[in-house]
């Protein structure tokens, strides 16, 4: 585009020539995420050269649930080997949408890749305000719930507005919740003063502080409501897991809770003799490093994946003893970890 300004010609081609630069890179850009899925279809979603479909993977015993954020609305949409639906557009099925694409719009990440606009006429919706409308306009689930238990969470009301799909809609027992979103950390703030590019700024960071805010009031409602259903025997019983703690923080909590949680105070004692006191740091600085691991587009590296994993074991293994009695298991090496990665 800056090639134009040295054109020989006038301004005013060079303006025209400039502006129809600036359309056809929107046009190619809007097509980054279509371009994602591609790759996605060709490199893992394929078997023996045939694209995988999203309804391969019905019908079995484990079912994946993939949730995208329908922009207009505000809702989620949920993608899934036996159905396609969501509030406003009602029940579908999954038609011929290819498995690439389901996967590539639940994580089309807002400003790296663009939203995805997909017909709706082959799922055949019926039961929403806007079935007949011809679009869905899908992005990354986490824009509307970066946790995604609203699946599980909602499965009453969902049974209840869809009355003839009740073996699409099993409730879990347990919802174990896993949250790898890096905590809102206090930033330098000479940007904010720049002149625009400080409005810019801070628009961003208000985007961010809501949306900390909203999470963490969400993750406390969570809690209370597994803790409710744990003490009331009633309910659907979960743990939370959150990629910005050492798992001494849950241990430690409950450790103390003899009274309220005495079996779970008795199971937090027996983690942190496995775990070790001496290894406290050790966790703490692998907690700090790991949260701050940014989404991005590009690899990890084999060092940082295997820390991610071996964290993320330890901290489910001992979440989930402590708080649902799962079987504590011995702790492993990271040398196990490093050997998947590489």
């Amino acid at each position: 585009l800056l090639l134009t300004c040295w054109l020989p010609m006038g301004f005013a081609m060079r303006a025209v020539s400039m502006s129809l630069g600036i359309l056809l890179l929107g046009v190619l850009a809007s097509y980054r995420s279509a371009v994602c899925a591609r790759a996605f279809r060709r490199t893992l979603y394929s078997r023996q050269g045939r694209a995988t479909k999203l309804r391969d993977v019905g019908g079995k015993s484990v079912q994946h649930v993939m949730c995208a954020t329908e922009l207009r609305g505000g809702e989620h949409v949920y993608l899934a080997g036996d159905f396609v639906c969501s509030y406003q557009l009602g029940w579908g099925s999954p038609a011929d949408l290819h498995l690439a694409d389901a996967v590539q719009t639940s994580a089309a990440f807002p400003g790296l890749l663009s939203p995805r606009w997909l017909r709706t006429a082959a799922h055949g919706f019926s039961g929403g305000a806007r079935s007949k409308s011809r679009f869905m306009v899908l992005v990354d689930g986490g824009v509307y719930d970066n946790m995604a238990e609203q699946w599980q969470v909602g499965m009453d009301s969902r049974r209840e507005r869809w009355l003839g799909n009740p073996s699409s809609l099993e409730a879990a027992d347990v919802l174990v919740v896993v949250n790898a979103s890096e905590p809102l950390r206090w930033g330098a703030g000479r940007m904010l003063r720049v002149p625009f590019v400080g409005e810019i700024a801070s628009l961003l960071q208000v985007v961010r502080v809501l949306h900390d805010k909203t999470t963490t009031t969400r993750r406390k409602a969570l809690v209370d409501r597994f803790d409710r259903a744990a003490r009331e025997q009633e309910g659907i019983e979960g743990a939370l897991i959150m990629i910005n703690r050492s798992p001494f923080w849950t241990t430690d909590h409950f450790s103390r809770q003899e009274d309220t949680w005495p079996e779970r105070s008795a199971r937090a004692r027996s983690v942190i003799a496995a775990l070790g006191e001496e290894n406290r740091d050790q966790w703490d600085e692998r907690a700090r490093a790991n949260s701050g691991v940014k989404t991005t587009l590009s690899r990890l590296g084999s060092e940082v994946a295997a820390d991610l994993l071996y964290h993320g074991y330890v901290l489910a293994m001992a979440n989930l003893h402590v708080i649902l009695g799962f079987p504590l298991m011995g702790v492993p090496s990271i040398d196990q970890f490093r050997g998947m990665t590489r």
